[in-house]
Formats: structure tokens, C-alpha cells, sequence
């Protein structure tokens, strides 16, 4: 419920934590001198941005009954001259025994979003009825809104099975802005069940297999996906592990008419099938080598249709010396569509990590994402054949005492920046926007 990426631009902000017996709190509160959003509904999110200053707090408590239970409030707080979002909520986990667990949680929230917000969200083109990044928003001009959601969740670990059973009900009124929230309006089953086999005088340590189930409905029952996963996993030596997946499902593109909350008659069903791998080992004590890649069936949202995807993750860690340690990932993807290229992107994140001594340290990220789009390829041109992004983030740590640290921070991007002509249903490239912030954080333990 607290996702802290959303505080983009903060002049200041304090935070306090602490435990007390079985009691334990944690508080937060800062002013952002822009206010960013996770716009959800029930098939996918958009990010957004309201132009104006707002104060986020969020209060966490937890009271430890027992070994075995657990009782906990969250409450958050989004607002702004013409905006507010108030969340609160409860929750609880009971371990039944060893093997067993049960959570559970209820939220509740209350919005509202001003005109002047929503203006900023929603606009009317030229001859057109009103338009909005998400259906979600529609006729939210009317006042306060409210809605509540719950999740139950169950859980089997022993020392040869795994399983679990979990349920979600989010309300179509539900909003949780300072957490990370990417679908909302939907009530969601999901269940899965893993064998785990040990070697005994073997070259694999041990091995599971198992297969994963899960539906999702919107809140008038209106079927969004449907999804069978089969897993295979195995450890090996050198601290190598290998994971498998078949998955296929039922899944529905993007709305037909985005200003309708409707699912059926307002989207395309797509039967998708997909195979992912994931290796991991670590050939030198100083060195972790990762690699994921997925191929198989994935969904062009823009022109509502089927392609065959590609993504391949290789990332590695490596301790360079004592003191140093660089982590590095590449990221490609592509989608091809009747018989040609969609999209090609390839994004570099290299994290670099310096411990001068016991007190200080100085950590650089630096991550550049390129985009090229085949143009002639998509139903409706969408102007534009190339995008490209870089960021960097340098932080510098001080450790004065054990109670207290010290951070300085920079961080510098450049972004391509975008406006959408909905009468043509093509992105226009406006300009390139470069970002330099500074900043500056304290924190204090104290018995």
C-alpha cells in the first residue's frame, strides 16, 4: 500500500520507525512539488502526473500477539489543492501450524478528484466526446467516491510440498495512490500446487515440479483472463538453479472504446501460449551470472492483435574487489506482426557500488532505454520511429555513528516527451525534457 517511486520531486520529507515489545510502528510525511499517479482499471494502468504540489503520509502499526498471530493498521494520505486520496486499512496473519498460514486484509478508501484535476486527466478533442487516459475516470466529477477491497490468501510450505489459494476483491471505486496499484474493479482466484524432490548421491541437490492456475473477473463477472502455468525447477552444483514454464491462457486485448467501462462487446479475446527459462549460477565465488528469456505469443495492444514476442534478460554480479561491486543487466524485447517487425527495445542498467570504509560508500546507476518502432507496420501510423531515455543517479552514504546516516544524492535524466492525437490514434513527439535534481536525507536511531 506504500509504494515510495511515487513521491517523484520532494522538497522535504521525515520519517520515523521504531518497536516496542511486540509493538512496532513505522510514519512517514513529505511534500512533492508534483503529484504522480498510477491510473488504474481493470485490465492495465497508465502513469499520470498532476501539475500541482501535494503532502503524502502513511502511518503503518503492527501488534505481535503471539508467535503465531499477528494484528496490523495501515492508513495512507494523497493531497493536493484539488485532489485528496485517503486509504485505511486492516490486516492480520495467523500461522495455523508450521506448514500453515492465513492473511487476510480490508481496506477502504476515499477520493475525490476536482475539475481542475480532472482536466488534467481528461480533455475533449475538437467534435469528440470526452476523452481520458483511463475509463476509470469517467464521471468522477461528481464528488467524493469510496470502495473497499479485501484479500484472503492461504499458504502450504513443507518439507515436500508447497501450496497456496488466494482471492482478491478490488472495488471499481478503489483507490490506493501512494502504493502501486496497477489494476483495480476486478476479483481475482489464484492456486497452485509444487512437488519438491531431494537427491540423494546426485549431482542436483533438489528438484520441484508443479502447476499454477489463476482467473480474473471484473466486478460484473465479465471474464479478463484465464491462466495454466506447468513449472519444473532444479539446483545444481556451483549454486546453479534452472526454472522452466509452459503457460497458456485466455486474455483480453485493449478496450475498442476506451471511454467504456464494458469488457464484453468492447474487447478481443486472445488464446496466448508462451515458454519462459531462467538460469542461474555462480562459476566463481565472486561472480553471479543470471539469464531469463520468454518466446512465444504476446498481444499488440495498439492494433488489437497477435504477435510472436521475444524478451531475453542476461545480468550479472560481480565483486570486483572487496570494496567494489558492479551489477549489470541488458534488456531486449521485440514483436513481430504479420510477418514483420512491431518494436525493438533494449534497455542497459548498470549499478555500480564503491565501500570506501566501514563509514562511507558511493553507489552510481545509470540506465538507457532505446526504442525503434516500424512505423509502416502498426494499422494507424503513430509518428515516430525511434525513443530514447537516460538516467543517472549518483548517492554518496556517511555513517557518523551507529544511530545516524547521512545521504547526498544528484540525479540527472533525459526524456522524450509525448502528446496523443486521439483523432488520428498516433503519438506525437513533442520535445525532450532533461530533469537535474539534488538531494539531501538524514536519519536518527535513537533506544
Amino acid at each position: 500500500m506504500v509504494y515510495t517511486r511515487n513521491i517523484a520531486d520532494p522538497d522535504y520529507g521525515a520519517k520515523l520507525t521504531g518497536r516496542e515489545g511486540d509493538h512496532s510502528f513505522g510514519f512517514f510525511t513529505t511534500r512533492d512539488q508534483q503529484t504522480n499517479l498510477i491510473i488504474s482499471d481493470n485490465i492495465g494502468s497508465n502513469l499520470a502526473t498532476l501539475n500541482e504540489e501535494s503532502f503524502s503520509s502513511a502511518l503503518r502499526y503492527r501488534y505481535d500477539a503471539s508467535r503465531d498471530l499477528s494484528l496490523g493498521v495501515i492508513s495512507t494520505i494523497r493531497n493536493s489543492d484539488n485532489y485528496f486520496n485517503v486509504l485505511t486499512g486492516v490486516d492480520g496473519k495467523y500461522k495455523v501450524t508450521d506448514s500453515n498460514q492465513i492473511t487476510a486484509q480490508f481496506m477502504y478508501s476515499n477520493s475525490e478528484y476536482e475539475q481542475a484535476a480532472l482536466e488534467q486527466l481528461c480533455f475533449t478533442p475538437q467534435d469528440s466526446e470526452i476523452y481520458c487516459i483511463k475509463s476509470s475516470l469517467l464521471d468522477k466529477n461528481k464528488g467524493e467516491f469510496s470502495d473497499t477491497a479485501y484479500k484472503l490468501r492461504y499458504d502450504h510450505n513443507s518439507a515436500d510440498w508447497k501450496a497456496h489459494i488466494n482471492y482478491e476483491n478490488l472495488g471499481k471505486d478503489f483507490r490506493a495512490d501512494l502504493g502501486y496499484m496497477p489494476e483495480i474493479d476486478i476479483k481475482k482466484f489464484t492456486t497452485g500446487i509444487e512437488r519438491i524432490v531431494y537427491g540423494d548421491d546426485t549431482w542436483w541437490t533438489d528438484l520441484f515440479f508443479g502447476t499454477n492456475y489463476q482467473i480474473k473477473h471484473s466486478q460484473n463477472n465479465e471474464l479478463i483472463a484465464k491462466t495454466n502455468a506447468l513449472i519444473f525447477g532444479i539446483f545444481g552444483p556451483m549454486q546453479s538453479y534452472v526454472q522452466l514454464e509452459y503457460f497458456w491462457e485466455d486474455k483480453v486485448g485493449d478496450r475498442i472504446n476506451e471511454q467504456s467501462q464494458d469488457i464484453s462487446g468492447n474487447t478481443t479475446l486472445f488464446s496466448l501460449n508462451n515458454i519462459s527459462a531462467y538460469g542461474l549460477v555462480q562459476p566463481l565465488s565472486v561472480l553471479t551470472l543470471d539469464l531469463y528469456m520468454q518466446i512465444g505469443d504476446s498481444i499488440d495492444y495498439i492494433n488489437n492483435r497477435v504477435g510472436d514476442g521475444v524478451l531475453i534478460i542476461p545480468s550479472f554480479t560481480w565483486n570486483m574487489t572487496k570494496q567494489a561491486e558492479l551489477n549489470f543487466a541488458y534488456n531486449y524485447s521485440t514483436l513481430d506482426v504479420d510477418g514483420d517487425w512491431l518494436y525493438k527495445e533494449n534497455v542497459t542498467d548498470l549499478r555500480l557500488g564503491y565501500q570506501f570504509n566501514i563509514n562511507s560508500a558511493l553507489k552510481l546507476n545509470l540506465v538507457y532505454t532505446d526504442s525503434d518502432f516500424n512505423d509502416r507496420n502498426y494499422l494507424v501510423p503513430i509518428g515516430m520511429s525511434e525513443t530514447d531515455d537516460l538516467s543517472a543517479q549518483l548517492i554518496y552514504s556517511y555513517t557518523i555513528n551507529p544511530q545516524t546516516l547521512f545521504f547526498l544524492g544528484f540525479s540527472a535524466g533525459k526524456y522524450d516527451m509525448f502528446s496523443q492525437d486521439i483523432q488520428r490514434n498516433r503519438l506525437m513527439k513533442m520535445y525532450q525534457q532533461e530533469q537535474q535534481t539534488a538531494f539531501l536525507k538524514l536519519s536518527y536511531a535513537w533506544m
